[in-house]
């Protein structure tokens, strides 16, 4: 009897997961429509990187298990290898091939370990789903909390938000002057005179 494609939902919440997790790292700056369209683009290519595989495999929790996989090698490469540059004091790049070829192997070796399962794998398929239930479920509650919350900067607007950020929470006739400038590399005024530069203009002007 072929597998339900309906028991598997841990390949797409998997995926949307990290988009989610940066959203609400910075739900406080953006509203969650910015983040619709990414969250659309990963849904879009994971499912249909699961609806290949599954050609392959020819069984829904073989395909789920491998997406899932490649998902989460995807998006925890850059974590993992930093936390393994810093803890092994590393002169390493996260972007060095060593590294990527080595990521690259094992997940090899993962998805040649699912592809060689011969027993059911709902048992793993359901613990993957639960996992990653879980994970959207607490980033739910982060979101809803900060929503209902009384200090919430958007609570006048809908959560996908009906104005632009820049409206909010004063709005763009009301709000005052005011320029905050970063230079990027860039010295004072007595570094500048030492290097025989002068920007003494720049900075009357900016009074």
């Amino acid at each position: 009897m072929k597998d339900k494609p309906t028991l598997a939902i841990h390949p797409i919440l998997f995926a949307l997961f990290p988009v989610i997790f940066l959203y609400t790292k910075n739900i406080d700056e953006i509203y969650f429509r910015h983040v619709l369209w990414p969250l659309i683009f990963v849904f879009g290519v994971t499912l249909t990187l699961w609806f290949a595989l599954n050609i392959f495999y020819k069984s829904w929790h073989k395909s789920g298990l491998v997406t899932s996989c490649i998902v989460l090698f995807m998006f925890s490469y850059g974590n993992i290898t930093e936390k393994f540059i810093s803890t092994f004091n590393l002169n390493l790049d996260t972007h060095a091939s060593p590294l990527i070829l080595v990521w690259f192997a094992l997940l090899g070796v993962v998805l040649l370990g699912v592809f060689r399962i011969e027993k059911s794998l709902v048992q793993w398929t359901k613990i993957f789903n639960l996992v990653a239930l879980c994970l959207i479920l607490l980033n739910g509650i982060n979101i809803l909390s900060f929503n209902f919350h009384p200090d919430n900067p958007f609570q006048n607007n809908s959560l996908l938000g009906t104005e632009d950020l820049c409206d909010t929470p004063l709005k763009a006739s009301k709000r005052p002057n005011i320029f905050y400038l970063i230079f990027d590399a860039h010295i004072g005024p007595s570094g500048l005179k030492q290097l025989g530069h002068n920007n003494s203009w720049f900075i009357d002007a900016l009074k």
